[in-house]
């Protein structure tokens, strides 16, 4: 999926088995903003969605934005990673290992 938005949906703002999300955007949804399980995401932006921003399982998350989202993991990884990405305002990344280096506000993520 490439370039496709999801906003204020009751559900997942963007959400499939199998698929790569590039260059999407998610605002505003009741749950995740973007779900790949399994999946990759890339040059994406989750925002101020219920859940997490981005949950990736048994995949990556790549250059990407999380921000202001209910959970307290702005990404999270089921057996996955991160590399290049920045979370604002939810604090974290939980889960997976950190690929690369990652921003958490402003800072290195832990």
């Amino acid at each position: 999926m490439t370039r496709s938005a999801g906003i204020g949906n009751g559900g997942h703002g963007i959400s499939g088995a199998g698929i790569l999300v590039d260059a999407c955007r998610a605002a505003e949804n009741h749950q995740v903003g973007i779900y790949a399980l399994p999946g990759a995401v890339r040059n994406s932006e989750a925002v101020r969605n219920g859940s997490f921003g981005i949950y990736v399982g048994f995949g990556v998350a790549l250059q990407s934005v999380a921000r202001d989202n209910g959970d307290s993991c702005a990404f999270y990884a089921l057996n996955g990673g991160y590399a290049g990405d920045y979370a604002d305002g939810s604090s974290t990344l939980c889960g997976g290992v950190q690929l690369g280096a990652n921003l958490c506000n402003g800072a290195v993520c832990p």
